[in-house]
């Protein structure tokens, strides 16, 4: 393991062991029993999965001398991570003491995670596909109710991402991956305004874990896609270096900003193409390429146009801006979510006064700090189009109009602060969009 990896480690809180590279799920027995002593291994997964490498794990760990417990194999060829596959898996494990072994994607590890939280046992999780950064992190991402929320659940305590297994996933997982990594520019970008605007200060192991190695993670999307083991191998450290820093921050703030919300809006309102679901990932790709844009043109604002007095004396209250919701939610199972998210973070007038005046005392730095953390917007579509991730919305089924609808909506659900949220504040949002969809947009 390298130093970088190594220091990463020593940050997580809940982690204990990692290994990356090919051939290292031959090391499962021993890891296992490091990890949970004599207990019983309880593979889970689906029935795709089971074939293609769980029936191998069971029988690397009986050779190993790891004792197991029946696997568990969800027999839904869609699975997803609503509560009730959480509660099945529950209903299965409870009778003996089994160490869960969550063999697959992004849905598995999070049904896995949250269970085990539940059932107060820890877990392990050996990755089958690069496809999201939430191996690692603390939190699952859950449906319940029609809402999906992130779950307090603790991060796996031991992982294993075996090169040669990742390289035979689709490459649509791997190009959802990539996508979710590179979504880290964007939230890099929300986190320098927020901390530059004094509403969440940077904390700098979290920031150094992710940003640190991350424009060189995501430099090669064609040795990515053709599976290139050393370059493989960096773009999958750096999804688990996410989740380490999620861990130690206790939070999805150093992995995920503006560019998710889109994809948490769409996956709540059950956005579907060609009958199916939207990954994570693509969805994450397209809600990027979104924020980049936003990003590019607010860089290029002419903040001496700001009427600081105007924009506060006209300031929606927090009572129209719960109607606002009304209006644009109406209907849809997570408007009162979206009403305690809205009012945990409107602040008061004074600190709202005090925001925008550091914004533009200080915007010639603020500038200078996103300028350096973006990645230009031509550049990041080129490479998810190499990958093999959505460069245009039309390819998740998002029409531009929905695209644009969406801005104002997504910056509407969850309290973490980002530039949709300023945006919104200093009513600049719907001219930064004009130009948008009229200049780079247009030929999506």
């Amino acid at each position: 393991m390298d130093t970088k990896l190594s220091l990463a480690l020593s940050a997580a809180t809940q982690t204990k062991a990692l290994e990356v590279g090919d051939g290292v799920l031959a090391h499962a027995p021993s890891v296992f029993a490091e990890q949970f002593g004599g207990r019983p291994a309880e593979i889970v997964c689906d029935s795709f999965t089971y074939g293609f490498i769980g029936e191998k794990i069971e029988k690397i760990f009986a050779s190993g001398g790891v004792p197991l417990a029946p696997a568990h194999i969800f027999k839904d060829a869609r699975l997803s991570t609503d509560y009730r596959n959480v509660c099945e898996l529950e209903e299965a494990m409870r009778p003996s003491d089994s160490i869960a072994v969550a063999v697959g994607a992004g849905t598995v590890n999070d049904i896995v995670k949250l269970a085990s939280e539940e059932l107060g046992r820890p877990y392990m999780c050996v990755v089958t596909a690069a496809s999201v950064d939430g191996y690692t992190a603390y939190g699952a991402s859950i449906v319940k109710n029609g809402v999906r929320r992130t779950e307090n659940c603790a991060a796996p305590r031991a992982v294993l991402c075996d090169s040669s297994i990742i390289k035979c996933a689709p490459i649509s997982l791997t190009a959802a991956g990539y996508a979710d990594l590179a979504a880290k520019i964007i939230a890099g970008a929300d986190w320098i305004l927020a901390d530059a605007l004094g509403v969440e200060p940077l904390d700098p192991v979290a920031w150094n874990i992710v940003q640190d190695g991350l424009k060189t993670a995501i430099s090669d999307p064609a040795g990515i896609r053709s599976g290139n083991s050393r370059v493989l191998d960096s773009f999958v450290e750096g999804l688990m270096l996410c989740g380490f820093a999620m861990q130690h921050y206790h939070s999805s703030r150093p992995a995920s900003g503006s560019e998710h919300l889109f994809s948490h809006l769409w996956d709540m309102e059950g956005l579907s193409f060609n009958g199916k679901p939207i990954s994570h990932g693509f969805s994450v790709a397209v809600g990027t390429l979104a924020m980049s844009a936003l990003y590019e043109e607010f860089l290029k604002y002419d903040m001496s146009s700001i009427d600081a007095k105007s924009i506060l004396k006209n300031r929606p209250s927090l009572e129209s801006k719960l109607s606002t919701l009304d209006a644009i939610f109406k209907g849809k199972d997570f408007l009162e979510s979206a009403k305690r998210e809205v009012s945990a973070k409107y602040v008061s007038d004074s600190e709202f006064a005090r925001r925008i005046e550091t914004l533009l005392s200080n915007w010639k730095s603020i500038r200078e700090r996103i300028s350096a953390q973006l990645v230009p917007y031509g550049e990041l579509r080129n490479r998810l189009k190499i990958v093999g991730a959505p460069s245009s919305p039309e390819e998740i089924g998002v029409s531009k109009k929905l695209l644009r609808d969406s801005f104002f909506r997504a910056a509407h659900i969850r309290s973490r602060y980002t530039l949709l949220d300023l945006a919104v504040e200093l009513n600049i949002l719907d001219p930064m969009l004009d130009s948008i969809f009229s200049g780079v947009f247009a030929d999506l």
